[in-house]
């Protein structure tokens, strides 16, 4: 997977130009409901001479409870990128079933 990074780091003149990324999702009995929990964590790697080369410094974690009420909060506030990317998580794992199961 290489998505690219839009903000590379550069250390020592050694430019970090992709993000590799952890996700995992988990629906969570919380509040009398079943919620959709949301974890998102980036590396930033580059391709070096042996295979990939990760900058440890560089990972960064996001943990999003309840992500759809998140998501819906977010859209209202303007942040419809956010928004969207948490939202469509429950879209996904349902036509992964629909199509799996």
């Amino acid at each position: 997977m290489a998505i690219t990074n839009p903000q590379p780091p550069v250390i020592d003149g050694v430019t970090y130009d992709k993000l590799g990324v952890f996700f995992a999702q988990s629906t969570n009995p919380r509040d009398g409901e079943m919620v959709l929990d949301v974890s998102v964590t980036f590396f930033p790697y580059r391709d070096g001479p042996d295979g990939p080369e990760i900058l440890q410094a560089g990972i960064s974690s996001m943990v999003f409870p309840n992500a759809i009420a998140l998501a819906a909060k977010l859209a209202q506030e303007g942040d419809f990128s956010l928004a969207r990317f948490l939202a469509a998580q429950e879209h996904a794992a349902q036509r992964f079933i629909d199509a799996k199961v």
